[in-house]
């Protein structure tokens, strides 16, 4: 067991990918539960689709805001905190936090692996951390410690010249994933968007690669090991 402050302990992201798989269905399906409910009563058109609105608002910015998470969050044992003093995070930062998590998906997450923090992207613009609520009652491997990104003893390329060489990486690798797909699917799922089972499927794992791959392009690179931006020794001369 592991004994970190709650704000310094942070899951991994395998929970918070659980997280909002848990919310992805929670929240649309009460979404559309409301707008149904209302219809029924005669209120349709603008009314119902203002019910399940503020269902959405109230089950992630006020949740987040008042509550320490979503309900989501609070199942797998997390909560979101300013990530500058720990307390709770105010409604409009909450929101801006929905706003760009719904915008971004999953793709948000993909940062978490890199950030020293665990921050995803809707992390850093709202100025939050995700972290453990009670850390003590989960085994060590669950916890985890800030993040170093940078280690003692190299010399670590500019994190533009990281940012642009990673950039590149992903353009090539998102082309190459895209001609393997398409080589895969059938004519018939290309052109006349009929799909099999099997066209489902390939685009399924083709889609969990390209995350797999894309994170691991993030991660290799912002640590100084992606050929092109590679860490170096610090007092290490080089012999030509």
């Amino acid at each position: 067991m592991s004994n970190l402050d709650t704000t310094t302990a942070y899951p991994r992201l395998i929970r918070r990918i659980q997280a909002v798989l848990i919310d992805g269905v929670i929240i649309p399906v009460a979404a559309i539960a409301i707008m149904m409910v209302v219809a029924r009563m005669g209120y349709g058109g603008v009314y119902a689709g203002s019910a399940a609105t503020l269902t959405v608002f109230l089950l992630e910015p006020i949740l987040v805001t008042t509550t320490g998470g979503t309900i989501g969050h609070h199942l797998l044992g997390i909560r979101v905190i300013d990530s500058s003093t720990t307390s709770a995070l105010g409604i409009f930062r909450a929101t801006l936090r929905f706003i760009v998590k719904t915008t971004l998906g999953l793709f948000s997450l993909i940062v978490v692996s890199t950030s020293r923090k665990h921050q995803a992207i809707h992390d850093y613009l709202s100025g939050s951390i995700v972290v453990i609520k009670n850390p003590n009652a989960l085994p060590a491997y669950e916890v985890l410690k800030e993040r170093v990104v940078e280690e003692k003893g190299y010399i670590y390329p500019s994190k533009i010249w990281r940012i642009m060489i990673i950039a590149l990486y992903s353009v090539i690798f998102f082309v190459a994933y895209v001609f393997i797909v398409v080589l895969l699917m059938t004519e018939n799922c290309l052109n006349n968007d009929i799909c099999t089972g099997y066209d489902q499927a390939v685009s399924v794992v083709s889609q969990i690669l390209w995350f797999v791959g894309t994170v691991t392009l993030l991660v290799l690179g912002w640590r100084g090991k992606l050929w092109g931006c590679r860490r170096k020794l610090k007092n290490v001369e080089n012999i030509a």
